[in-house]
């Protein structure tokens, strides 16, 4: 298979630490930040309906 060129400014997009990969693996950190955005978002549709 032939590989594509990159595009210089994905080449010189910075990579992510140790620590940001581990809190984007983890399950617990995802679970939290997924019912935090839940909840931002009825927030946000309860008070449109008023």
């Amino acid at each position: 298979m032939e590989r594509l060129p990159t595009h210089p400014s994905i080449s010189a997009a910075p990579l992510p630490t140790r620590r940001t990969l581990r809190r984007r693996r983890n399950p617990f950190i995802q679970l939290l930040r997924f019912a935090l955005l839940n909840a931002r978002m009825g927030y946000i549709a309860l008070r449109g309906h008023r």
